[in-house]
């Protein structure tokens, strides 16, 4: 018999949500290409084929899988590590403990992902707005800086805005499907609080949030052999509204 929520439900479609919106920087944001041994900046940032930078949907979703994973141990909800061998996997399985939330969320190394997150390119299809600052090394043991250290790194300047899409399948975010929870905490948190993506991060560099005012919600199901579009927007909100308390 299966369960009221089939977390390997991939052979059925049952609903999809796509969730769309602007993401702003509000701090200088590095998401790295690799050091240049000959080149104008030493740690120049990723762009695409075109040359624009933009921010990896998988650095969007490593991000976002993590702040699931602290929001379920702060609620004291098991969480698994997805790094543990076949043989530990299978005897958790056969304990009833894996695949944990997460997992059934975001998949792991045999289970597929609910969720996809898209790369964030430039609203406007181009960003002029880079920035180069020079650092040095400092030595932890003496204090000092280390000789021949200096290096610059490239940065998007903040208050760039890139286009954010993420889609759920199979998660119903008005139901009461268990996975809806830890999504809509996300969600939450996107838009009130944000959070940091990329490198250098220690001295506050990539701080994005999620612009309420762009924040839009889709939802598609089937009915009657019809597909149905709902804009669940306004729900959605409602929702993170009544997550958020202000003391």
């Amino acid at each position: 018999m299966k369960e009221k929520f089939d977390w390997a439900d991939f052979e059925i479609f049952n609903c999809r949500y796509v969730v769309e919106g602007v993401i702003i920087n509000e701090t200088p944001l590095h998401i790295g290409a690799g050091r240049e041994e000959f080149g104008a900046t030493d740690n120049p940032i990723i762009r695409d084929i075109s040359g624009m930078p933009y921010i990896p949907g998988s650095s969007l979703k490593g991000v976002i899988r993590n702040i699931v994973e602290q929001y379920l141990r702060s609620k004291g909800e098991y969480v698994c590590d997805v790094f543990i061998s076949d043989e530990e996997r299978e005897k958790l399985e056969s304990e009833g403990k894996e695949p944990c939330l997460v997992c059934r969320i975001f998949g792991n190394t045999r289970l597929a992902s609910h969720v996809r997150v898209f790369d964030a390119r430039p609203l406007n299809g181009k960003m002029d707005n880079i920035g180069s600052r020079t650092f040095t090394a400092i030595n932890r043991i003496l204090g000092v800086v280390n000789s021949g250290s200096l290096f610059d790194m490239e940065y998007v300047e903040p208050g760039s805005k890139f286009r954010f899409k993420m889609i759920i399948d199979n998660i119903d975010l008005l139901g009461d499907d268990p996975r809806a929870d830890p999504l809509l905490y996300v969600l939450c948190i996107m838009i009130n609080v944000g959070f940091q993506v990329g490198g250098r991060k220690s001295i506050g560099f990539g701080h994005i949030k999620l612009e309420k005012g762009s924040f839009s919600v889709k939802k598609f199901s089937v009915k009657d052999g019809k597909l149905v579009l709902e804009d669940v927007t306004a729900d959605v909100l409602k929702r993170l509204e009544e997550r958020m308390i202000v003391a």
